[in-house]
Order: structure tokens, then sequence, then C-alpha cells
């Protein structure tokens, strides 16, 4: 297994039974290589533009910087999702991008701007799975 980091793919193709890759190295040196697979990761970053060209405080990687209500820094302005930042309930403060913690913030959001008066209570910073439930034993007592 090779792995090669800030690289650009500039092509994809399938030379007989292999997958050629063709791309750009950090430095801009040309690379070849033919595959079995390839696995591109890019990664993430909050869009925040709109938010910080309104005025928005912002924490964590450039998220916006939200109180437990969602509410921003800007007067009546909630936030929720992957651009805030997150309470995570043993960090503190962080960015951590997923979709099960976006979904509850912005149900809270949501309700806040109505009216209501919900708390965000803060993310265990997972997104669950069989990693995190007891697992069975295949013979005799758990």
């Amino acid at each position: 297994m090779e792995v090669v980091t800030g690289t650009t793919v500039s092509s994809a193709s399938r030379e007989g039974d292999r997958l050629r890759i063709r791309a750009a190295g950090p430095g801009g040196e040309s690379l070849s290589r033919d595959v079995d697979l390839v696995l591109v990761v890019v990664g993430v970053r909050p869009d925040t533009t709109l938010a910080v060209d309104a005025g928005a405080r912002t924490g964590a990687k450039g998220a916006i910087d939200v109180d437990e209500h969602m509410r921003t820094s800007l007067p009546d302005v909630y936030a929720a999702g992957d651009c805030v930042i997150t309470h995570h309930r043993l960090l503190g403060p962080t960015w951590v991008p997923l979709g099960t913690t976006a979904h509850k913030q912005g149900r809270v959001a949501g309700e806040n701007a109505l009216g209501g008066d919900r708390r965000f209570a803060g993310s265990p910073g997972h997104a669950g799975g069989e990693g995190l439930r007891p697992r069975r034993r295949p013979y005799g007592p758990a």
C-alpha cells in the first residue's frame, strides 16, 4: 500500500484489468500509478462566508460560534449544522461535523427562532455504530 498526500488527480483510466491514476504531486511533479483501489480523501470545512461577511464571530476551524440556544453573535440569527461550533461534552467547544449532531442542532435552532427556549445539550462527538454497543458473545452468558 502507498499513501500519497497533497496531490491533485488529473485523470483515472482503465488499462486492461488495472486502473491508472495520473496526478500532480505536492511539488508539482507528475505521478502515474497502476492501482487496484483509490481512496480520495478531500476533507471538509465549514462554509461560513455569508455569516462572516455579516459579522458573525467564529471559532475552531472557522466555524460559527453559537451558544447552547444556537444563537450566533448577530442579533436574531441562529445557526446549526456543519458550519457551527459544537459543544462537545468532553472537549468543550470544538468543530465536529456530524449529521446526527447537525440534525439535533437544527431542531433547537428552528424552535428557538420561532420563539422557543430549547437548549442543545452537547454532542458526545461520535456517530454511534457497532463499536459503541456491547458485543454479544456467540456462546454462553454475556
